[in-house]
């Protein structure tokens, strides 16, 4: 049969390794718990950088679709405008078509005129 008692130097001795074990353990404990508030802290700050980068993207979205629009009036101006430049051009075209007609006309006019004019001074 095995005896299962401990001598006193060997109690004290087993108390002094189970106490430098607890006291290693504490600081072990203590240690993790500084890094977990440390970690806690950093995602902390982390997530409320996020949450402004998410409020930021939001804006800019905003912005953005302001700009779409006020682009997408723009360009519907711009067409009315490139219709009446059109238009412009096209009537361009048109009174120089009749310019030209008139001084056709008028240079066929002063030629049967100046024409008429020989003819009749020479008959005199």
């Amino acid at each position: 049969m095995t005896d299962w008692t401990l001598s006193a130097a060997d109690w004290t001795s087993l108390q002094e390794r189970m106490a430098r074990s607890d006291a290693r353990f504490d600081a072990f404990v203590s240690r993790f718990d500084e890094h977990a508030s440390r970690t806690s802290e950093s995602f902390q700050r982390i997530d409320c950088r996020l949450e402004r980068l998410e409020k930021r993207v939001g804006d800019v979205e905003q912005s953005v679709s302001i700009v779409h629009r006020d682009v997408e009036t723009i360009d519907k101006r711009l067409r009315v405008v490139e219709g009446d430049v059109q238009d412009l051009i096209r009537y361009r075209h048109r009174l120089w078509g009749m310019i030209t007609a008139i001084a056709a006309l008028g240079g066929t006019v002063g030629f049967a005129g100046a024409q008429a004019f020989y003819r009749i001074s020479h008959v005199l």
